[in-house]
């Protein structure tokens, strides 16, 4: 069984991104992550695998664990 992640509260992850300057695709090109696929973590539509937490955890500049609910 894969292990998959979602985001604690992907409301919260949005308004970050935001505050950080940025747009969902242009933070989805930062971390190289599809912007439509990123949108689909975000509301809790998809989950994602370990990798693509990582990425996305860097990008804000956090820890998995501070993000993401295994």
């Amino acid at each position: 069984m894969a292990v998959t992640l979602i985001f604690r509260d992907g409301q919260a992850i949005k308004e970050e991104i935001a505050l950080l300057g940025f747009t969902q695709e242009s933070f989805a090109k930062l971390i190289n992550v599809d912007s439509s696929m990123l949108n689909q973590y975000l509301n809790d539509k998809k989950r994602m695998r370990p990798t693509t937490a990582k990425k996305i955890a860097n990008g804000l500049k956090k820890q998995v664990i501070d993000v993401f609910v295994v």
